[in-house]
This record gives structure tokens, sequence and C-alpha cells, in this order.
């Protein structure tokens, strides 16, 4: 997953962060948008599945 929110969104609304998922799959969908080279996970970002989660409830762990 993908936080998109900023972090002034994030600590106002106490834990929850929008995201967006990320997928490996080779499907050329116009809403699947691709990660920059150099990034320690690759593949392409689903920009229509935004999702808003509570990372305080289902923890979290920072790739890059």
């Amino acid at each position: 997953m993908l936080v998109i929110s900023n972090e002034s969104f994030n600590r106002l609304c106490g834990g929850l962060v929008k995201i967006v998922p990320i997928t490996t799959s080779t499907n050329e969908f116009p809403t699947h948008i691709p990660l920059p080279n150099g990034l320690a996970i690759e593949g392409k970002v689903m920009i229509q599945h935004e999702r808003t989660i509570d990372v305080l409830a289902r923890g979290y762990e920072v790739a890059d």
C-alpha cells in the first residue's frame, strides 16, 4: 500500500490514512500507474482503489 494522504491529514484524523494498493500484475489498465524505478517495492499503484484505513488498528511498516 502507498500512503497518499499528507502529514496534516494523518495527524488530524488520529491514525487514519488514505492509501492506494500496489499490484505486481502485468495487466495494462490505464488506472495502474507504475512506481518509479529504484524503490524498495516494485509494481503499479491501483489508483481506482483508494481507501482510508486505520493504521493504529492494522499496524504498518515503512518500506521506503
